[in-house]
């Protein structure tokens, strides 16, 4: 799964990096969790990109009334078999810019957090599907999609966050069904010799602490 993640790169270049028509408000955040509200990207109906906050947790109509969790994350395997996820990720796919995400390694003595990115806090995008919960509110929520884990996530947890390489954006944001085939294509997890991972401290545990202490190695790591 992908439980927390973050996004620290300025706006003029996460502007630059998604093509959108001006720079996002955005402030710099190490520690984003689940029912917090932070930026995605989808294309507009001209194809143009757009950029806007949206809460973390995918849910419905339905599902809130019926008092069940939002979803933070969706199986690219099944995405488009399951009831829940099956209608957003037709129609409402999205990206969610990012520069690094956490995972925690379960060991005797524990849960042990590690971070990992693309090397030099660089910026890039998971595959994420979008809902908006009722049509007379302007709440938008999302999940983001997870895959096998590659050789250097699958030592930590045995899934990752389906990373997507910057030439296959406009496929995914494409407004038609995407095929078994192309949907295959996303599975395949991000290549690890283009990542790095470290531990980290422990004080990411916490949504309450939201610092660059956050992705600080643990000296010997």
């Amino acid at each position: 799964m992908c439980g927390r993640y973050t996004l620290a790169t300025p706006a003029d270049l996460i502007s630059e990096h998604f093509d959108l028509p001006e720079p996002p408000e955005v402030v710099s955040r190490y520690n984003i969790a689940p029912s917090q509200e932070t930026l995605i990207v989808g294309a507009r109906r001209d194809r143009r990109r757009a950029a806007g906050l949206a809460v973390w947790g995918l849910t419905t109509s339905s599902a809130a009334a019926s008092g069940k969790k939002p979803l933070i994350n969706a199986r690219i395997e099944t995405v488009d078999q399951k009831p829940a996820f099956r209608e957003a990720f037709s129609r409402r796919r999205c990206l969610v810019p990012a520069d690094g995400f956490y995972e925690w390694r379960i060991d005797p003595h524990g849960k042990t957090p590690h971070y990992f990115s693309l090397g030099d806090s660089r910026l890039f995008a998971f595959a994420g599907i979008w809902n908006q919960p009722a049509a007379d509110c302007d709440l938008v929520t999302f999940a983001i999609l997870t895959t096998e884990p590659n050789q250097i996530v699958g030592p930590v947890h045995r899934r990752m966050p389906v990373i997507l390489p910057r030439d296959h954006y406009d496929l995914w944001l494409a407004k038609r069904e995407l095929s078994r085939p192309e949907t295959e294509i996303f599975a395949t997890p991000f290549p690890e010799t283009r990542m790095e991972s470290r531990e980290v401290s422990p004080l990411v545990n916490s949504p309450a602490n939201d610092t660059a202490t956050c992705i600080q190695s643990v000296e010997g790591s």
